[in-house]
């Protein structure tokens, strides 16, 4: 659900290193030992900071959520009851996180208040004190153990691990992606996934570039299918390579955060405008 937040720890030698930085920079040895934590703003795509060349962008829970990785998934009552009630709020806070993508990552150790700059406990900060919750401290100070602490800790927040884990056994593209059985197969799809994150943010970062105060849709071509869709592709000027069907699909999840078999037909056969 959107304005979840995923905890996730890597249990590498890079990843106790991480952890050890924390608690030397907090003084706090008793917070849950997370090392990243990402921002889900719909049913399928998040938002986070990850170092060079990534940056903030937009990822998908597949990825996420995969089954190689240590995660857990907390929600904040309140906010989850607000966005539920009032669509308009559903779309401000998507709109506000999805801003940020495009921008740079900000270094963790130095924690300085950069513009355009977060890392990814300081990008949930922000996103967070947009509306109206706030954690600990300043976004630039926040880490991912302090949110994890926070969230344990707080009656605001329930765990919701056991509601995803539930809903990815059941998911077909999930069990696609990570088939153990096909290895050859899945890994076409994590291929085809990873090619369709890169054109999004790509093109996300692009047409953010000097256009500060334009409506985004005023960089997006359109064209109406014959069941009434309307199809947004990228102007000419900033569109990416060419992707494959099953990237398409990927994209469209990026894009609307649903895949519908009637759009995904008209998303694959749509000619994009010729470049004039």
């Amino acid at each position: 659900m959107i304005g979840d937040i995923v905890l996730i720890r890597d249990r590498s030698k890079l990843g106790d290193a991480n952890i050890a930085g924390q608690r030397a920079i907090t003084g706090d040895y008793d917070a849950p030992p997370y090392t990243h934590v990402a921002l889900l703003v719909g049913t399928y795509k998040g938002v986070h900071a990850m170092p060079a060349p990534e940056h903030i962008g937009l990822t998908l829970t597949y990825e996420l959520l995969s089954p190689e990785k240590e995660w857990a998934v907390w929600r904040h009552h309140g906010l989850s009851e607000k966005i539920k009630g009032d669509r308009k709020l559903w779309f401000k806070f998507a709109w506000d996180a999805e801003s940020y993508v495009g921008e740079r990552y900000n270094n963790p150790v130095l924690r300085k208040a950069k513009e355009h700059h977060s890392f990814c406990s300081e990008l949930i900060g922000k996103v967070y004190g947009k509306a109206g919750i706030h954690f600990p401290g300043k976004p630039e100070n926040l880490m991912p153990i302090t949110i994890a602490k926070t969230v344990r800790h707080d009656s605001d927040w329930c765990e919701v691990t056991d509601e995803y884990r539930d809903a990815l056994r059941a998911d077909p593209r999930y069990q696609h992606l990570y088939d153990s059985t096909n290895l050859e197969k899945a890994k076409k799809a994590q291929e085809a996934l990873l090619a369709a994150k890169e054109s999004v943010n790509k093109s996300m970062a692009e047409i953010g570039e000097g256009m500060v105060g334009l409506n985004r849709f005023d960089r997006w071509s359109v064209e109406t299918g014959k069941g009434g869709w309307q199809v947004w592709g990228l102007k000419d000027s900033v569109r990416g390579p060419e992707l494959s069907n099953e990237a398409v699909e990927w994209s469209l999840l990026f894009a609307f955060d649903e895949v519908d078999d009637s759009l995904l037909d008209l998303f694959v056969k749509w000619t994009p405008p010729s470049r004039q």
